[in-house]
């Protein structure tokens, strides 16, 4: 019994000594910890800092966020706030930084639109994933074309080569004519030509429509392929303000219907 006194004196000494050899550290600790806590609850938001909006505005950045200058440091919940501003329709994501010195800095990324969904009578903002992020008037953003048809959300993979041919061409064209955008031209696949509308036909293949008045029939098959090998023919002096459609559907060959 003797033993178990002596074994728990000990220990109780050996703790005393420990503290009393760490106490200027425990010291420094409970005061950092103390005056830590003092001073976030005295600490003001002074300043807001937006960066990466290109169509949402700075005001509904703000409004949704609920942030005030002034506003007490510790009561401000970022996760609240980055979850407030990525609900809105044009933001994809949204990272929140808190400075000491009062500044909150706020980074978004939107959505990059792609084209017009059009539903029934509905349309809608998409990104090139097919995310209808946005719904719009008719008459609203009319420099994207528009996309309809049954399950041509599900087909973007195909259109997407599409659209980029087109812009390349569209840039390597402006790149090596003298003329402006302005400037009446013959239309022919070495100008530069402009997407309307794209629809999907009875969810197999493409029809795309051009801001020039013609359309271009696409195959249920190798679809860029097709298109591709299309846009490498030359079609010098084409009028293309002439011509109805273009009809690629069957293999090898390229079918004209004039106006």
């Amino acid at each position: 019994m003797g033993y178990i006194k002596f074994f728990f004196i000990l220990i109780f000494f050996t703790i005393i000594v420990i503290f009393l050899s760490k106490e200027d550290f425990i010291k420094s600790k409970f005061n950092n910890n103390f005056f830590s806590i003092f001073y976030n609850h005295e600490r003001v938001l002074k300043k807001i800092r937006l960066s990466g909006l290109n169509f949402e505005s700075n005001k509904n950045i703000i409004s949704v966020s609920q942030l005030k200058i002034g506003q007490k440091i510790h009561l401000i919940n970022l996760d609240q706030i980055k979850n407030r501003i990525d609900n809105l329709s044009w933001i994809k994501n949204t990272d929140i930084i808190m400075h000491s010195d009062g500044l909150i800095d706020i980074k978004v990324r939107e959505h990059k639109p792609f084209a017009i969904y059009k539903n029934l009578e509905e349309y809608f903002l998409i990104t090139d994933k097919g995310l209808q992020f946005l719904e719009i008037n008719k008459s609203e953003f009319e420099k994207y074309f528009i996309i309809t048809g049954e399950n041509s959300l599900y087909a973007l993979s195909s259109l997407k080569e599409i659209i980029l041919l087109l812009n390349q061409k569209n840039k390597n064209y402006w790149n090596f004519s003298n003329l402006s955008p302005k400037d009446p031209v013959v239309f022919n696949l070495c100008s530069q030509i402009n997407i309307k509308k794209a629809v999907r036909i009875d969810s197999r293949r493409w029809n795309i429509y051009f801001a020039e008045g013609f359309l271009i029939k696409l195959p249920s098959k190798n679809t860029n392929l097709v298109f591709r090998k299309f846009m490498n023919l030359n079609f010098k002096d084409v009028d293309y303000s002439k011509i109805s459609y273009i009809d690629l559907r069957i293999p090898d060959r390229i079918t004209i219907k004039e106006k």
